[in-house]
């Protein structure tokens, strides 16, 4: 985590002499959302996920945006399908770094890719790991208020020694 520090420190002494007037810069925000990750089906009646997150996103002069997150997810299971053992656990907490393109307004005003990597914590019937990820996803934002509220879909893929790398979420979140 003392990576992840440092480049915090980076981008905000980075940031700062961005930050004009008007013209807000840096930015923070909040996020909820639904995560779906990959887990068999055939053994699990729902394994759908809540999460909840922070963010701080910077946007320096030139063409990439960077962003910071800080979010954990925790998943819900209706039971297994054969009724047989424990429910099944599947958490997660991450702090990802992610470098964004716009792509204008594709969509709506303000559209983004992204791509990044973080460090997730794992949490699993089977124990808890620590291990890196990557991910890449969209982003489409519009102006409400004094706001911009924000909806973001992103894969991710844990490097991690259990056998559900993959989750995908999807998310609403203001950035103020």
């Amino acid at each position: 985590m003392k990576v992840f520090g440092r480049i915090l420190l980076f981008i905000l002494l980075a940031g700062a002499p961005c930050v004009r007037g008007d013209g807000r810069r840096i930015s923070a925000g909040v996020s909820a959302g639904i995560g779906m990750p990959k887990l068999a089906l055939s053994e699990y009646h729902s394994p759908l996920s809540i999460l909840s997150g922070l963010m701080i996103h910077v946007s320096p002069p030139g063409p990439l945006d960077l962003q910071i997150n800080g979010f954990g997810l925790t998943t819900f299971s209706l039971g297994k399908v054969h009724g047989t053992g424990d429910d099944p656990r599947f958490d997660l907490a991450a702090v990802t770094l992610d470098v964004m393109k716009s792509v204008g307004g594709a969509w709506t005003r303000s559209s983004f890719i992204l791509a990044g990597a973080g460090k997730y914590r794992v949490r699993q019937n089977s124990g808890t790991e620590t291990c890196t990820g990557l991910q890449l996803g969209l982003v489409s934002g519009s102006r409400v208020g004094a706001m911009n509220a924000f909806f973001e879909v992103r894969w991710h893929l844990l490097l991690h020694s259990g056998p559900d790398p993959q989750v995908l979420t999807l998310t609403l979140g203001l950035r103020l």
